[in-house]
């Protein structure tokens, strides 16, 4: 079983700092995966990670999910 979790990523442009959020990849406890900088809505990258969750997503699908995501 995978757990999807959210990651968060803070980046500066100077003097501006904005928070993106990724999601984590776990397999029986241990980090399998990260994907950094997906949104910067962190409740819609918490949704996204809680559907992968319940839905049991398969990682070989999750770069299929973030691109629709995304797009």
């Amino acid at each position: 079983m995978y757990k999807y979790v959210i990651n968060e990523t803070t980046v500066s442009d100077g003097d501006t700092e904005r928070t993106w959020y990724g999601i984590d990849v776990y397999r029986g406890g241990e980090k399998i995966r990260s994907v950094y900088d997906i949104c910067p809505d962190r409740e819609a990258t918490a949704r996204l990670a809680r559907t992968c969750c319940r839905l049991g997503l398969d990682p070989i699908h999750f770069d299929d999910v973030i691109d629709d995501f995304i797009g």
